[in-house]
Parts: structure tokens; C-alpha cells; sequence
């Protein structure tokens, strides 16, 4: 399944985490996300990179898959929320700039 970004189809794989144990363990244990992969959780509105070894970029989206708010290069450690999100967009560091997502556009699969 591809990620489209306003109806555009872009080359990032979407990995869907739906269960309560792949929603938990998220990204912590890969080693590393591709840089043309992108992991979705949902329901989610807040994530955590306790246990992560590399930064990762995030993108909160609503239920209709608009996006509130984005949250670029978050290092190891920390913690993130957007009360407001139905679920969360994980990207490898950088590459919500390169896609160059804003708020507002609409994310679909």
C-alpha cells in the first residue's frame, strides 16, 4: 500500500500498526526505517522514542487524514503529542521535509 499525499501518489510503503503490541513496540525494535517506508499507528495522538536508535520524524493526522501537526528529527528519548490526532505518520529523519508535507494537506493509502 503507497502513501498519498493530496491525491499524489508517492513511493513510500505504508506499514500499518492496528494491534495493541505493534502500536507498544512501534519502530523500537528495527533496527532502522527505509527511507521510502513510512509507519502508521492507529488510534494514536502521542508517541514516545524511549529505546529508539535512530531520530524519526512524525506527522499527527485528524480522522479524515489531514494533518495537524509535524514534529521533524525527534531524537532518542523523548516524548510527543497531539491530543487532538487519530493517528500518528513515522518517517526516518528528514523525510516529512523531503516529501515536504505541511499542515493542513490530506494523507491517504
Amino acid at each position: 500500500m503507497y502513501l498519498y499525499i493530496n491525491n499524489i501518489r508517492t513511493n513510500y510503503t505504508v506499514i500499518s500498526a492496528c494491534s495493541f503490541i505493534q502500536r507498544a513496540s512501534g519502530l523500537i525494535f528495527r533496527k532502522e526505517i527505509s527511507v521510502d517506508e513510512v509507519f502508521h499507528i492507529q488510534p494514536c495522538n502521542s508517541v514516545h522514542s524511549f529505546g529508539m536508535k535512530y531520530d524519526i520524524d512524525i506527522v499527527y493526522l485528524n480522522k479524515i487524514g489531514a494533518v495537524l501537526k509535524i514534529k521533524e528529527n525527534m531524537r532518542k528519548k523523548r516524548i510527543n503529542w497531539c491530543f487532538e490526532a487519530h493517528s500518528v505518520l513515522e518517517f526516518k529523519s528528514i523525510e516529512s521535509e523531503r516529501l515536504q508535507i505541511n499542515i493542513g494537506d490530506i494523507v491517504s493509502f
